[in-house]
């Protein structure tokens, strides 16, 4: 799973934006709906309809049918209170949920982004391939912004024969009553290895390659509120080659080089308050859950894989077109029994102690926190730093705080969808040791 790339990289974006829904579509059926206290007001183009509080359901059949907005949405539009006696119902909005000829609601609102990739580097030689995100909004604004689905997918190819196919993404149903997480692929790819531990040495480095399918699954539903509960299933079946001769994974002695199947699955807890999934502004997420996987259900490893996840943001911008983002992350993995090594908790990556290889370092347990500062440079071009602190160690005993590996860096951001907060983020860290990494990615990091 490649998720950062080193050398040359070159991107050209096809952004298609569907048009804005124009006013004058329902211009025609605004001036009456009997509703004497209602109000009406042009905003750059488009229409708003205020109304008292109190009133919302009382005057809500009395309105056009088409601009009659459902139970759902009438609960939910208190978020827009612009006072604490009226509220607004945006045109625009409602204008998506007018019946079509069929009788159903309009088709969700669809985009995609994609660039071309092409870099170089030891282990493939040159590679060429592409990388895009798609997202849709749903049919419904029942949780406006909050519910809005998007794929990544990427394809490489290298002229050394090697080759990464996968697809990622969130998938929520029209009310967010259902949410799936999934990353599905197929990899043929080199990956390296320095040993397990935190103490192993850049000169231990061997590669090898691992080819193996991988699908990872999590379906969770709405509780109550902002919590959701579910369960995950996880798949993959590795097959390893090009081993070095004199190596450790050559030798037989590292855990789980035998390859074959190895799947688990396991409960998951969800606490989600975010104002988008993609890039929040504000908001909470906590998630935790556990995998087993057990040789006595067909796994070719018996251990289990814990992880917990805690992230905040917070807006500190003064003005609403200037958002200027805190985001903290707390992250931890323990993985219990006899995993195989590329199953160890692994340190480094793209979206966790960047500056550093992903799996520069594992073991067992693996803790890190981070804080990231965004912020607007110009027009559609945003900014970041950051800086992290974790480490990897075989039991809890053994963390030590003054040895604790540190990376930080800083990075841009495209933005493809200023509504949809949707961009391209390019980042340039460095880690403890001048360890370095460049992440070219559709998401934030957290």
């Amino acid at each position: 799973m490649i998720k950062g790339y080193a050398g040359l990289l070159l991107a050209t974006l096809l952004f298609f934006r569907a048009g804005p829904v124009q006013a004058e579509k329902i211009a025609s059926d605004k001036t009456d709906h009997n509703a004497p206290e209602a109000s009406i007001r042009k905003n750059r183009g488009a229409l708003s309809f205020f109304y008292p509080v109190a009133d919302s359901v009382k005057y809500a059949d009395t309105l056009p049918a088409e601009l009659r907005p459902g139970r759902d949405t009438l609960a939910l539009q208190r978020r827009y209170r612009l006072n604490e006696n009226t509220i607004e119902i945006k045109a625009d909005s409602l204008a998506r949920q007018r019946p079509n000829r069929l009788g159903d609601t309009l088709a969700p609102e669809r985009r995609f982004s994609g660039a071309p990739l092409i870099f170089a580097q030891p282990e493939t030689g040159l590679a060429f391939g592409a990388g895009g995100i798609w997202y849709h909004r749903p049919r419904n604004l029942v949780r406006p912004g909050r519910s809005l689905s998007s794929m990544t997918a990427l394809v490489l190819y290298t002229l050394r024969g090697q080759f990464i196919g996968n697809i990622r993404g969130q998938l929520f149903t029209d009310t967010d009553r259902w949410r799936l997480n999934y990353e599905l692929g197929y990899f043929y790819f080199p990956y390296r290895f320095y040993g397990i531990g935190n103490d192993t040495r850049e000169e231990d480095e061997e590669l090898y390659t691992n080819n193996f399918p991988l699908s990872d699954l999590t379906g969770l539903r709405g509780v109550f509120g902002n919590f959701y509960m579910g369960a995950g299933v996880f798949l993959e079946h590795n097959r390893y080659s090009d081993l070095a001769d004199s190596g450790l994974l050559a030798s037989g002695s590292i855990p789980g080089i035998e390859g074959g199947l190895n799947w688990g699955l396991g409960p998951r807890i969800l606490f989600d308050s975010r104002d988008n999934p993609i890039s929040p502004y504000r908001g909470w997420y906590a998630s935790a859950g556990a995998t087993f996987h057990r040789d006595a259900l067909g796994s070719a490893q018996d251990y289990t894989d814990w992880e917990a996840d805690i992230r905040t943001y917070l807006d500190l911008g003064r003005r609403p077109d200037r958002h200027h983002i805190l985001g903290w992350q707390i992250f931890g993995q323990v993985v219990s029994g006899d995993p195989p090594f590329h199953r160890l908790a692994l340190l480094g990556g793209p979206d966790r102690m960047r500056g550093f290889f992903e799996g520069r370092y594992r073991d067992k347990i693996y803790a890190t926190t981070q804080v990231e500062y965004r912020f607007p440079i110009w027009r559609f071009i945003r900014g970041s730093a950051f800086a992290g602190a974790g480490d990897v160690r075989p039991d809890l005993q053994s963390f030590v705080f003054r040895e604790l590996l540190y990376s930080g860096g800083a990075g841009l951001r495209i933005t493809l969808s200023a509504k949809d907060r949707t961009q391209i983020r390019f980042d340039a860290a460095i880690g403890r040791g001048g360890s370095t990494g460049y992440y070219l990615q559709f998401r934030e990091s957290f």
